[in-house]
């Protein structure tokens, strides 16, 4: 599949410089591809945070699924920001539905996709779909699982030390 991207983005390019205009805008590909090689460094900072914390971590073999202190399984979403005709950001989030993992983290790109928007920390109940179409805001259903910083789930996984009681 990367090999019909690559081809297909050399082929755009080389219409463009002999004055082609496509009817569509394929610059989303370039986007998801940056988004792509962004990802396992995001894994790696929550995986850091994490152990900051005194958490342990067990990366998945080939599906970067997290295995958290053993007790719970998250996986990290990056979903690409594009904007409407009349400019409103939009995110498609497309969901791994074989992993299940405990807590998908939904990274929201913000309108550029440099940076992060905000964050969904989304239990495995509410992801029954493979795609999930968000807005800017989008009611008490989703927008309770938004947060700005990934400071709650830090704190979901962090550990404890609890001293008997004698």
């Amino acid at each position: 599949m990367r090999v019909a991207v690559v081809s297909t983005m050399l082929a755009i390019r080389a219409s463009v410089r002999l004055g082609y205009t496509p009817g569509r805008d394929y610059r989303y590909i370039e986007i998801n591809r940056m988004l792509r090689r962004m990802h396992p460094g995001v894994v790696n900072r929550t995986i850091a945070a994490i152990q900051e914390l005194g958490g342990s971590v067990e990366v998945g073999e080939g599906n970067d699924l997290l295995s958290i202190n053993g007790e719970l399984t998250a996986s990290i979403v990056i979903a690409r920001c594009h904007e409407t005709s009349t400019g409103s950001p939009r995110w498609k989030i497309r969901f791994d539905t074989g992993q299940r993992p405990d807590i998908t983290v939904v990274v929201r790109m913000a309108p550029g996709n440099e940076e992060p928007f905000d964050y969904y920390l989304l239990p495995r109940v509410e992801v029954s779909q493979a795609l999930l179409r968000l807005k800017e805001d989008n009611g008490i259903f989703w927008d309770a699982y938004r947060f700005d910083t990934l400071e709650r789930f830090f704190q979901l996984t962090a550990r404890i030390s609890i001293r008997s009681a004698a």
